[in-house]
Order: C-alpha cells, then sequence, then structure tokens
C-alpha cells in the first residue's frame, strides 16, 4: 500500500543521522529551510504526532483551550517523540499568542532553543526589510548554533530541488484526480524529508497514487491539518468529492517558488531566499489579506468548484473568525469546521458532511 510505503519513507528520514548535522523544526512556513540547509543543518517541519495522545501530554503544559496544534507539539517536544525524537532546535514565527505561549513552553519545559522569526502582518516595502533583517538575525543564531558558516551554493541547491519537488506536486494536486489521503500525505513528506530523497521518492511512487472520478470539487481552505489529521479528506473523497487543499499543508507552500540565480554573493541569496517567503501566498492574519480571497475567489473559478469547506482547529481565532466575511463574499455555499485531531470520525461530523454534499447537489 502506497500510504504504508510514505510512513515508511518518514519514518526512516526522520531516523536517519547525518553525521553532525543539527536537526532543526521550522514550526510554520515563515522562514526560507534552504536557508537552514546552507549552515549543514537538517530542516523539518514537525507535521507528524497530531494525536489525541500527543494533545493530553501537551496539556501539563499549556492550557487545554490552546489549538491542538500547539497542545501536540508540546507533547511530541516534551517526550522526544515523532518528529520531534532528534530535534535540536527551533525557528518560529509568531503568529498568534498561543504560538508565542507554546515558544516558551518548549524553551523551558521542554529544553529546545527557538529562534523567533518576525513575518509583519502588514505587507509593505519596510515590512519586506524589517523580515530581510529578522533571518539574519535567526541565521547569526544558526552559526553559533552549529559553528558553521553559511554556504550559499548548498542553499540554492537545496531551494532548486525543493522548488522541483513541489511542481511536481502541484501539478499531481491540480490535476483533481488522484487520491487526495496519499497526496495529502506526500505534502507532508516533502516537508520533512531531505529534498533529493523526496524527489527520487515521488518519482518511484507518483505511478501508483490511486485515481478515481470524482463527481465535484470543492475548496479546503482553513489552517494547519495534520498528517494523521485525514478524516474530513477522506470523507469528502468517499462521497465523490475531491478537497483541493488551499491551505498551509496543501498548495499554500508549492505555489511560489520563483527561479533562483546562482547568485556571486551571499545577501543576494539570502534576500532572494527571504522573499520567496514574504511574497508567496498571504496568511490569514496577514494585512491587508484581500489577496488571500482573491486566490480564493480565482480557485473557485478555475476548478469550478461547487463549496468551500473552511477547518478551522478548535480555539484558533485566525480562521474562525473568517467565517462570517468568507460567507458573505464567495457565491458558493461554505461550511465551517472547527475539531481537534480526535474529532474527525464523529457521527456528528459525517452528517454535516452529508448534508453539505447534498447542499452542493
Amino acid at each position: 500500500m502506497i500510504d504504508r510505503s510514505i510512513d515508511s519513507f518518514i519514518a526512516e528520514s526522520l531516523s536517519q543521522k547525518n553525521g553532525k548535522s543539527l536537526r532543526v523544526a521550522v514550526l510554520n512556513r515563515h522562514f526560507p529551510m534552504s536557508i537552514a540547509t546552507g549552515f549543514g543543518m537538517i530542516p523539518i517541519r514537525p507535521t507528524l504526532g497530531t494525536t489525541t495522545s500527543a494533545e493530553a501530554v501537551g496539556e501539563r503544559l499549556i492550557r487545554p483551550d490552546a489549538c491542538p496544534f500547539c497542545k501536540t507539539m508540546m507533547g511530541n517536544a516534551l517526550t522526544k517523540k515523532s518528529a520531534w525524537a532528534n530535534v535540536d532546535c527551533a525557528i518560529a514565527s509568531i503568529t498568534c499568542d498561543q504560538i508565542r505561549r507554546s515558544i516558551d513552553r518548549l524553551q523551558e519545559d521542554c529544553g529546545v532553543p527557538v529562534f523567533s522569526v518576525s513575518l509583519p502582518a502588514l505587507l509593505s516595502d519596510a515590512g519586506r526589510q524589517w523580515f530581510r533583517q529578522s533571518v539574519r538575525e535567526v541565521m547569526d543564531g544558526l552559526q553559533k548554533r552549529t559553528g558553521n558558516l553559511f554556504d550559499r551554493v548548498a542553499a540554492i541547491s537545496d531551494y532548486k530541488l525543493r522548488a522541483e519537488s513541489a511542481s511536481k506536486l502541484r501539478k499531481l494536486i491540480l490535476t483533481c484526480k488522484y487520491d487526495p489521503v496519499i497526496l495529502h500525505k506526500l505534502v507532508h513528506a516533502w516537508m520533512i524529508c531531505e529534498p533529493s530523497s523526496f524527489n527520487k521518492f515521488l518519482d518511484d511512487v507518483s505511478t501508483s497514487i490511486p485515481q478515481k472520478q470524482f463527481d465535484k470539487t470543492i475548496i479546503l481552505i482553513g489552517g494547519f491539518v495534520g498528517y494523521e489529521d485525514t478524516a474530513v479528506i477522506k470523507k469528502l473523497s468517499d462521497m465523490s468529492i475531491y478537497p483541493l487543499p488551499l491551505n498551509s499543508t496543501g498548495l499554500d507552500p508549492l505555489e511560489y517558488w520563483p527561479e533562483i540565480s546562482n547568485f556571486n554573493n551571499d545577501d543576494s541569496a539570502i534576500d532572494f531566499l527571504c522573499d520567496s517567503i514574504f511574497d508567496a501566498p498571504v496568511h490569514v492574519r496577514t494585512r491587508p489579506n484581500g489577496v488571500m480571497y482573491e486566490r480564493l475567489f480565482k480557485a473557485i473559478k478555475e476548478t469550478k468548484a461547487s463549496g468551500v469547506v473552511l477547518k478551522a482547529l478548535t480555539f484558533c481565532d485566525l480562521w474562525y473568525t473568517e467565517k462570517v466575511r468568507m460567507g458573505e463574499l464567495i457565491d458558493v455555499p461554505l461550511l465551517v469546521i472547527s475539531s481537534g485531531y480526535g474529532e474527525g470520525a464523529d457521527a456528528g461530523l459525517e452528517t454535516r458532511l452529508e448534508t453539505f454534499a447534498e447542499q452542493i447537489g
């Protein structure tokens, strides 16, 4: 089974040692992972272990009304499980108060040093310069942590490999004919595994991804969907509805990869890598976030989507507060789901999805 192959590939990737290279957890997509590679580090997105057991452990460190992402992150970091088993340090952008509190706990209770990068909520020329400077400050910390100088050539090579595999994955997703659960897992593998290995793995398995005839397409938008959090995706697929993932664990990190030059100085390369993040699809917290809606309108039109599912994590105000505005702005049915990682299989969710399926015809 291809899903088991993906599970095994990720597990093997996380267990591998690469000499003295340090593994760094990049908590969100607001830092260029290739820069960490330039310091000889192994950057990963710690997107595994999104389970109720990890949530329960995380509640020892942060409030029960924190979002499931933060709670599972804390649970896995405290117990050194899942993607956090061999993490030396972390990099994070503070997108909300819960992330800020989690960063404090990571450092004080889990012993994981965290380097904070600042991506301004307001998009402007001044914000771009601020972000570039913030990344450079993190680079100073990574240099001290590793004892290595920044290797521009390694960073550029890493970027090219990530861009290549991102393009392949994006094409597979946009065909709207492959098993969306498998594609969901592959996006996570892309965020976790070393890019050259992932490129080869994707080439090996791409012809084995099950295909299906879908009757409808909907847009799946919202917050972080964990590796194990596949219930909504699977239930929609079982109803012959293809959920096009316009989110941070779908098309968001795959879409914006401008062609990179072989820069002959570090500053130009670093500025380019910073801008590849700053100019990427906007986060819901970005102001103005009208660009996010323009992107949603375009996706609805191009895919002839019959509806939109806004999937927010419980207690995640960033996305949940958009539900009224989104319902007013789009001209297709909207279903809002706010759930934790352990609520995906309940009968209530299935009933709501069935009602939504009837609504979109």
